[in-house]
C-alpha cells in the first residue's frame, strides 16, 4: 500500500520537476542513519495500509509554537497488531537551521540524547525492516534442505515447522537411514540459503521491504516517507486505506461491531438448509454492492455522504476545511481522520484537493455440518466450516472549488450514479435445500470429513450408516483437514 508522503511546501525552494517525473526520494549522498530491528509479521505478503495522515503548521494546531510544523502518519503493517504511529516535529523558530524532533511508536528516535529536539547536521534516514513470513510452512514436505557444511549438493525433504524472529526456521527433515529406510530428524536452526521449494526446486524468497523516513538537513519540511521494496524506494503517496466493516468507535483497527457473516445450518441428512439471513440479504451479501445511504452538505464548509458495503457495514464519509482560505483540508472516515492535509502536501496534482483511499475487508459464510466418514455417511457430530472471502472498494474524494461540490467515487462509479440503500427484512426467510441454494446463488454445501471414523461393511452391519448409496463420492469434496476450507481473495471493481 502506497504511503503518504509530504511534498515541498508553498514558498520553499524546490528544483523544477518534469511533468509526469518523481522528485528523487533520497541522494545518493550519505545520510545519518538510523535502522530498527527488522518486524516480523504473521502474513505472507508485508501490505502497509495508510490509517492516518496529516500536515499541519501552528495555523491548524494550537499546541505548536510559532514556525512550528509537524507531520503524522499511522500505519498498519499486519491485521491484528496494533499500529505504528510516526511523528515528525520541526521548529524553525530558532536562529539557523531548523530543530527536529522524530517519534516512533512512543519513543524518541532522534535526537538520541535526552533533549526533545535538535538540529540536523546531515540528511537523516530512519529504517525500519518488515519480514513476512513465507508461504507453505507446516506443510509435509513442501521443501527440500541441505545441511550446512555438507561437501556434497545433497537435499533431503523437510516440512519447516516455524520462521524465526532473525529469518531463520525450525525444520523437521527426513534423512536416510543407510538400511534403505528414512528418519525424521528436527533441525532447530536452518539459514534460508539451506532450504528450496520442492515443487520446483527454486530457493526460497521470503517477503521484505522497509519503511523509510527521509529528512533532509537543508529543508527538514521535505521530509517523505517512503516503502523500499526489491531494492528499490517508491514514493507512494495519497494512498490510505480503512477496514470494513468499520471498527468500535474511537477505534482505527479492531475487530468490528458486528461481522460480516452469514449462518447456515444443515440437516443431518442434507435435505434441509436454515439461515440466519433472508433471500435480500443473501444475495447482497454475496454481491457486496455498495449503495447509498444519504448525502448532504450541512455549511458550506463540509460536505458527508453515508454508504452501504453489503447488508452489513456502513460508512460516513466526510471532507471539509475550516475556511474557504484554508489550504488545509480534513477528510474523515467513520467519524476518524483519514487526512489533514494541504494539495501539496499528498501531491494531488493539477485537479484540485484528491485523496484516494480503499475500503478493505472481509466476509464470511459460516456452515454448520455433521460430519461424515470417508465413505460420505454422516456421524452425529456438528463442526464449523467457514468460508472467507477478501475484499476491497477504492474511493476518491475530490475537492475542485467550493466544499459542497465535493465528489466521491467508489470502483470508478459516482455516488449519485449508485443503487439506493434498501432496509433488509427478515420476512422473507426461506428453509433451503442443496439444490435451491445452488440454483439461486451458485452455492454449493461443503461436507467435513473426519478420516478416523469406521467405514465400510462394519458400519452399515451397525445400522449407523445412511446418506446413500452413493454418498461416498463426495467425500473428495473436502480438505479434511482444515474448517475453513475456502479462502478466497476478490478485487471489486
Amino acid at each position: 500500500l502506497r504511503l503518504a508522503s509530504v511534498a515541498p511546501r508553498s514558498g520553499d525552494p524546490v528544483p523544477p520537476t518534469p511533468p509526469g517525473a518523481r522528485r528523487r526520494l533520497r541522494p545518493a549522498a550519505m545520510a545519518k542513519l538510523k535502522k530498527s530491528r527488522t518486524a516480523n509479521i504473521k502474513e505472507a505478503e508485508v501490505d502497509f495500509r495508510v490509517l492516518h495522515f496529516s500536515c499541519l503548521d501552528q495555523t491548524a494546531l494550537s499546541s505548536l509554537g510559532k514556525q512550528a510544523l509537524q507531520m503524522k502518519w499511522i500505519i498498519e503493517a499486519t491485521r491484528g497488531e496494533d499500529p505504528i504511529e510516526i511523528v515528525l516535529t520541526i521548529d524553525k523558530n530558532v536562529m539557523g537551521s531548523p530543530e527536529v524532533r522524530v517519534i516512533c511508536k512512543g519513543e524518541q528516535v532522534f535526537p538520541s540524547g535526552p533533549n526533545e529536539t535538535g538540529k540536523l547536521q546531515q540528511d537523516f534516514e530512519w529504517r525500519w525492516p518488515f519480514r513476512g513470513q513465507l508461504p507453505g510452512m507446516s506443510v509435509p514436505n513442501a521443501f527440500h534442505v541441505k545441511p550446512e557444511r555438507s561437501l556434497r549438493d545433497e537435499w533431503f525433504p523437510a516440512t519447516i515447522l516455524r520462521q524465526l524472529e532473525d529469518g531463520t526456521f525450525k525444520v523437521s527433515a527426513k534423512f536416510p537411514t543407510g538400511n534403505g529406510g528414512m528418519k525424521d530428524i528436527q533441525m532447530p536452526v536452518v539459514q534460508a540459503h539451506n532450504l528450496r521449494l520442492a515443487a520446483n526446486l527454486n530457493p526460497i524468497s521470503i517477503p521484505q521491504c522497509a519503511l523509510i523516513l527521509y529528512v533532509p538537513v537543508k529543508n527538514p519540511a521535505h521530509a517523505t516517507l517512503t516503502m523500499e521494496k526489491d531494492g528499490q524506494d517508491e514514493l507512494i503517496t495519497h494512498f490510505f486505506a480503512r477496514p470494513t466493516p468499520p471498527p468500535a468507535p474511537g477505534k482505527l483497527t479492531g475487530r468490528p461491531a458486528k461481522d460480516a457473516r452469514i449462518r447456515f445450518q444443515v440437516s443431518k441428512d442434507r435435505r434441509e438448509i436454515t439461515c440466519d439471513a433472508g433471500y435480500a440479504e443473501i444475495s447482497h451479501f454475496l454481491s457486496g454492492e455498495v449503495r447509498t445511504i444519504a448525502r448532504e452538505s450541512p455549511t458550506k464548509f463540509k460536505k458527508f455522504w453515508k454508504l452501504q458495503i453489503g447488508p452489513f457495514a456502513e460508512h460516513t464519509i466526510e471532507v471539509g476545511r475550516k475556511s474557504a482560505s484554508s489550504k488545509i483540508v480534513t477528510l474523515t472516515v467513520d467519524g476518524e481522520v483519514l487526512c489533514q492535509a494541504s494539495a501539496e502536501d499528498i501531491e494531488s496534482g493539477p485537479e484540485g484537493w484528491s485523496c484516494e483511499f480503499r475500503l478493505l475487508g472481509e466476509k464470511f459464510l459460516d456452515w454448520e455440518v455433521f460430519t461424515c466418514n470417508s465413505d460420505g455417511a454422516p456421524l452425529d457430530v456438528k463442526t464449523d466450516v467457514v468460508h472467507r472471502t477478501a475484499y476491497c472498494h477504492e474511493c476518491v474524494v475530490v475537492l475542485k472549488g467550493a466544499v459542497p461540490e465535493a465528489t466521491l467515487t467508489v470502483d470508478g462509479r459516482h455516488y449519485q450514479d449508485m443503487a439506493d440503500f434498501r432496509p433488509a427484512t427478515r420476512s422473507d426467510i426461506i428453509e433451503w435445500n442443496p439444490d435451491s441454494l445452488y440454483a439461486s446463488f451458485g452455492l454449493v454445501v461443503p461436507f467435513k470429513v473426519d478420516e478416523k471414523a469406521p467405514t465400510g461393511l462394519a458400519r452399515m452391519a451397525s445400522g449407523k450408516a445412511s446418506g446413500g448409496p452413493f454418498a461416498w463420492l463426495f467425500g473428495c469434496c473436502v480438505s479434511p483437514d482444515a474448517s475453513v476450507v475456502s479462502d478466497i481473495h476478490q478485487e471489486i471493481k
